[in-house]
């Protein structure tokens, strides 16, 4: 006679009397195909009948799965972007519009702190000349928004750029939320080029930023001209003084490169051509 013993003996006993014998899980956790998995939400939902999935999942096809996408957390049960981004085109990218109060989006999409500079400008002594940073940094510079009354009203700060190049430029206000900036081309008599036909204007929104990206569409000189917002639209009202200080940062960023767009399967579309009728035009930038 064969004497089983242990947990060999248990095993036999269950499988007498109908049960399933597998690994003996710890808390926290159950039996699943002969493995422990953590015990949870979503239990019983999806198409796994009787699958409890760990926190954050969700059981489909029989399988545990994530509720959110790798570059999503949860918030509030929910999937969301993280601090920062916002929903595009179905992933989450930089929005330095979503950025709290008192901080700023850095050259690695992430929402940092950031503290007034000291002040930059020199409105006696006319604008303050800038070198655009490389791609991928920033040049941080320090203001002061005065009254709209005052005899110089503006603040200007002035570059060499080149046809291309693509910039972020943000004003953020840490007085009142009233900071807005034009970028301007600076007309070229030489070139007689119309780049003083350029111009973007950035009005604040949520959260004291003015903020826009802009590429500049021919070689030669521009300015980045900051002062209240009631300046640029006399429907605003305005606000200015010692106190009213602001960080002006423009951010080099990594050119664009398009690529044609060609006829596919799913939806027959063909590339543009022009005819002798028509003429293809470049988007607002």
């Amino acid at each position: 006679m064969v004497r089983l013993t242990g947990a060999i003996a248990l095993c036999a006993a269950a499988v007498a009397v109908g049960a399933s014998c597998g690994p003996v899980c710890g808390p926290g956790t159950i039996e699943q195909d002969g493995q422990c998995v953590p015990v949870g939400e979503g239990e019983g939902e999806g198409e796994g009948e009787g699958l409890v999935c760990g926190v954050g999942t969700v059981a489909t096809n029989g399988v545990c799965v994530p509720l959110c996408r790798a570059d999503q957390v949860r918030n509030n049960n929910a999937c969301a972007c993280p601090a920062g981004q916002a929903e595009s085109n179905g992933t989450c990218s930089p929005d330095p519009g979503l950025c709290a109060p008192g901080t700023i989006l850095d050259g690695r999409g992430v929402c940092v702190p950031v503290a007034p500079a000291a002040p930059g400008d020199n409105d006696a002594a006319g604008p303050v000349d800038v070198t655009l940073p490389a791609v991928g940094q920033s040049v941080t510079i320090g203001g002061v928004i005065d009254s709209p009354s005052a005899e110089a009203p503006f603040d200007t700060f002035a570059f060499a750029g080149t046809a291309g190049t693509r910039l972020r430029i943000q004003v953020v206000s840490f007085g009142a939320d009233n900071a807005a900036f034009a970028v301007d081309g600076i007309r070229d008599i030489v070139a007689d080029n119309n780049i003083e036909s350029f111009q973007r204007i950035a009005l604040p929104r949520g959260g004291r930023r003015a903020v826009r990206e802009v590429v500049l569409p021919l070689n030669g000189d521009y300015a980045v001209t900051v002062g209240d917002k009631s300046l640029f639209d006399s429907g605003l009202l305005s606000s200015g003084g010692d106190g009213q200080t602001y960080n002006l940062v423009i951010e080099t960023l990594a050119p664009q490169t398009p690529s044609l767009l060609g006829a596919t399967a799913a939806t027959g579309l063909q590339p543009f051509r022009s005819s002798a009728s028509t003429q293809q035009r470049s988007p607002p930038v």
